[in-house]
């Protein structure tokens, strides 16, 4: 559904380049993913900050040039004021957390969002709990997030974010499996957090079949984890850098980076298990619908047949016309039984195409 970008080993040497691809990301994401836009990174000193706005356009610009022309730091504790005399204060299109040094800046998480829960602020994408020194994002559904007490949101995200904490992923990654047993639905996910001895970390992890893909970026010398290989190639082309080949990563494995460096410290395999889809449509109904855009009888089959098109790069052999006939079908049945979703992007298909196993990814 989002899309997320996920990036460490960012240096003094390759900073300039590295913010310049971050904010080109940002827009090569958005177009499909207008609901926010928002990224968790830490600096040098392993400080852990971030920012989030709900208009994709703003982002990373400075909060003083907003369209709201409001800036937080002239009112002071006033802002209560302004809340109640403003039908929309600053705090409803931008917030931010920590300390921000974007000029030192070593690693980052970034999203960008296509609400699967009621729009605003409050479930635009980083989720952070301070106590805990860990942020999330996500790409995908969790069906199941009324079985957690979210505290910051109501998007199902976070019910990730409490999975990964309540089973200690962070000091012990061998528990992401029991982590994986409590969510039911499909990820991609960028998480900083603390090990056991303190030290910063950057997990890495997927299940059900999320998109996921890395790439390694010569003229930074780091790899960039991604949504979309489409995204990032057409943001290294504008900015004239040099990606390599674009691997797909595997479901079920846990990657731990050292956000400094890059480097993977560990690697944790862990089984994901299959979505459960009892009741899943009047469950998805149920807790999204009346958030979201609603579903349009207008979109035709014919434009599903063009969003088709990306999927038979997948299908080979004899059978290539009457599988694509069947997931055409399948396509649009299943979108008019979604009615909290308006409209996808090709990406999107594809991924929702593959979680719900209306077509095998090769």
């Amino acid at each position: 559904m989002c899309k997320i970008m996920i990036m460490a080993g960012i240096t003094d040497a390759n900073r300039d380049k590295a913010l310049s691809l971050i904010k080109e990301m940002a827009k090569e994401m958005s177009p499909t993913n207008r609901d926010g836009c928002g990224y968790a990174a830490i600096d040098n000193e392993s400080k852990l900050f971030g920012e989030r706005w709900l208009d994709n356009d703003e982002a990373f610009s400075n909060t003083k040039t907003l369209k709201s022309s409001i800036n937080i730091a002239q009112f002071g504790d006033a802002i209560d004021n302004v809340i109640e005399s403003s039908n929309e204060s600053l705090l409803d299109k931008y917030n931010k957390f920590g300390d921000v040094k974007l000029d030192k800046i070593t690693a980052i998480t970034l999203h960008t969002r296509m609400a699967t829960s009621a729009k605003g602020m409050m479930n635009t994408h980083p989720f952070y709990y301070p106590e805990d020194d860990t942020s999330l994002i996500h790409n995908g559904v969790i069906i199941n997030e009324k079985d957690f007490k979210l505290k910051v949101s109501t998007c199902d995200s976070e019910a990730i974010l409490q999975a990964y904490l309540s089973s200690s992923v962070n000091k012990y990654p061998i528990m992401i499996g029991e982590m994986a047993k409590i969510l039911n639905g499909y990820y991609a996910v960028g998480m900083f957090s603390r090990d056991e001895e303190g030290n910063r970390i950057l997990d890495v992890f997927k299940g059900n079949h999320a998109s996921l893909i890395v790439t390694y970026i010569y003229d930074l010398d780091t790899y960039v984890f991604t949504t979309s290989e489409y995204d990032v190639s057409s943001a290294c082309r504008k900015l004239n850098l040099t990606m390599d080949k674009a691997f797909t990563i595997k479901e079920g494995h846990l990657l731990r980076l050292d956000p400094f460096t890059s480097k993977i410290s560990l690697k944790e395999k862990f089984t994901v298990p299959t979505i459960n889809r009892t009741n899943y449509y009047n469950n998805y109904d149920s807790y999204h619908s009346n958030n979201n855009k609603s579903w349009s009888n207008n979109n035709t089959k014919n434009e599903f047949e063009r969003s088709s098109n990306i999927i038979d790069v997948s299908i080979t052999g004899a059978k290539e016309r009457s599988k694509k006939t069947k997931s055409v079908e399948e396509i649009y049945t299943m979108m008019t039984l979604l009615p909290g979703i308006k409209e996808y992007s090709d990406q999107e298909v594809r991924e929702l195409g593959v979680a719900n196993n209306w077509w095998s990814k090769e």
